[in-house]
């Protein structure tokens, strides 16, 4: 039997600075998702809440009003400009949104 081994050649300075920079560009292509820095003013009106209007409730089951959920941007570009874009807001678990109601505002200098 015979073994042989072998080394890899040491890295240039080209080599290197071409390796990183197709790692940084793999890093930016992958990145699917972008977080906005946002502040959330919780509304008003949801606290101490009945266990007796809960939905599963037999006992006058209703939801119940907030007050105004407030996104505030920390940056000009942290929402999508345009008509047609989205903006999804997810209730936790247990609780749900009454589809339908409330309403939208915003203001489009900030």
């Amino acid at each position: 039997m015979k073994f042989s081994s072998s080394t890899a050649a040491p890295m240039t300075g080209e080599r290197k600075a071409g390796a990183s920079l197709i790692a940084g560009l793999l890093v930016f292509s992958f990145a699917c998702r972008l977080f906005a820095s946002v502040i959330v003013t919780e509304p008003t009106g949801g606290n101490n809440i009945s266990a007796d209007k809960a939905l599963n409730s037999t006992n006058g089951a209703a939801l119940t009003a907030l007050g105004n959920i407030v996104l505030t941007e920390g940056s000009i570009t942290d929402f999508a400009v345009g008509n047609g874009q989205t903006l999804i807001l997810t209730a936790p678990a247990g609780w749900r949104f009454n589809p339908g109601v409330g309403s939208i505002n915003f203001q489009g200098s900030r």
